[in-house]
């Protein structure tokens, strides 16, 4: 048995859900995940089992109480076309929070684990906050396709590639919630600060996004061209066959609700 990735003991483990347990009792078609490991798509909410019960009922569980405050103030509401959305945030809180789940999803797909190491201090709280870790936000608003609004995936957690950067730049994930949509960037090596800087606000401008200070408690941020089509559109029409057998009840249910289409349900059905 290895040791729990966040204590470094030896205890009894548990699942820890890559995203909280009561989002996915909040929102039904979380529970349809893609691993790019395995290489398909499987309903059930994403989970790693490697953490200690102490681990992820004690630090993991208070970084999570704070999402469900977050999510309940700004996240639980998508952000039409035109809007502005204002978030109230503790930067440290968020960025462990997002380390957290990054780090999570990374044990899971085995990938990308050796970068966010370094900081499991951070995320536990035992450590002051790092140099090198920035965050973008974007807003990622409805697409209109055929007519019909398309609603982002509700929940998000991918590496993401920055190719072609005059940086070599670490490892980057995206973690999106609805329309909230957290560019994560970790340095592969120590550049200058400044330098750094001027390279993450050039990609914060290319999304388009905004840079979140360390110092800054609230950001409002407006609706651009970024919307569902650009946010998922590769991922989900490269992977539309794996998604559709899992996707008839979901449909069905979402009829019901007279709910508004979320993109998986659109470009799978023939939309695209």
């Amino acid at each position: 048995m290895n040791p729990c990735p966040y204590c470094g003991k030896f205890r009894k483990r548990s699942n820890e859900h890559i995203f909280p347990d009561w989002l996915h009792r909040l929102i039904p078609e979380c529970d349809l995940n893609y691993s790019a490991r395995a290489g398909k798509v499987h309903k059930g909410a994403a989970k790693v089992g490697d953490v200690c019960k102490v681990c992820n009922n004690g630090e993991l569980s208070t970084l999570d109480a704070y999402v469900k405050g977050l999510w309940h103030d700004h996240f639980s509401r998508f952000v039409l076309d035109g809007e502005t959305a204002t978030l109230t945030y503790d930067y440290d809180l968020l960025l462990r929070w997002l380390l957290k789940t990054c780090f999570n999803s990374a044990r899971a797909e085995r990938k990308g684990v050796e970068f966010i190491l370094p900081y499991v201090p951070f995320i536990m709280g035992q450590m002051p906050r790092p140099n090198g870790i920035f965050l973008i936000l974007s807003l990622i608003r409805p697409a209109v396709i055929a007519g019909k609004r398309v609603l982002p995936w509700p929940i998000r957690c991918s590496r993401v590639g920055l190719q072609g950067q005059e940086l070599d730049w670490g490892a980057s994930w995206a973690v999106s919630l609805r329309s909230f949509q957290f560019l994560l960037m970790i340095e592969q090596e120590q550049y200058d600060l400044e330098q750094a800087r001027v390279f993450v606000k050039s990609i914060a401008k290319s999304m388009p996004g905004i840079l979140l200070e360390p110092d800054n408690t609230t950001i409002t941020a407006r609706t651009s061209h970024f919307d569902t089509l650009a946010a998922y559109g590769k991922h989900f029409l490269a992977h539309a066959a794996k998604y559709e057998p899992h996707v008839a009840s979901h449909n069905a249910e979402q009829r019901k609700k007279k709910a508004m289409t979320t993109f998986v349900d659109f470009s799978i059905t023939g939309g695209l």
